[in-house]
């Protein structure tokens, strides 16, 4: 036999009283996790700086050393800004995961930015990782994975 807990008020110090679901499924289901925000601000983050990297190779020189645009410029124009705005939003989902846990929690998590970024960069441009290189985000990932499994998310 399976019992509904009902809502608990919970007590903001806004004024208003929210109502908190206690019931272990309903709670986290109705949420989205802090590591999948913080997934998604990796992901969007690495995906943005990728992308200013493909746009600034569209040219040979500093586009504020040519007067005149070409198709080029406009391109890597075009890739920066979309860069950017991809970047934004991952930050966004950053904001929203550091206002549901605590930030010494989440920051290592992030992390996987650097292997990503770093593995993107040697894919996509061909960029050369030295072993000693690879080494390092071996051992982050064995940091972040370590954090993720400590589950002690801890208060906001």
């Amino acid at each position: 036999m399976t019992t509904e807990s009902s809502p608990v008020m919970v007590a903001t110090g806004g004024g208003s009283d929210l109502p908190q679901d206690t019931g272990s499924a309903r709670a986290t289901a109705g949420q989205a996790r802090v590591e999948v925000l913080v997934l998604a601000s990796v992901a969007l983050g690495a995906v943005g700086q990728l992308l200013l990297k493909a746009s600034l190779l569209l040219l040979s020189q500093p586009p504020i050393l040519k007067m005149e645009p070409r198709p080029a410029q406009i391109a890597c124009a075009a890739g920066v800004l979309v860069g950017l705005c991809i970047y934004a939003v991952g930050t966004a989902f950053w904001v929203r995961a550091v206002s549901r846990s605590s930030i010494s929690y989440l920051y290592p998590l992030s992390a996987v930015s650097y292997a990503v970024v770093a593995l993107g960069g040697h894919e996509l441009f061909g960029e050369v990782m030295p072993p000693l290189r690879w080494v390092g985000i071996a051992v982050m990932s064995i940091g972040v994975a370590v954090l993720a499994a400590s589950e002690q998310r801890g208060p906001k």
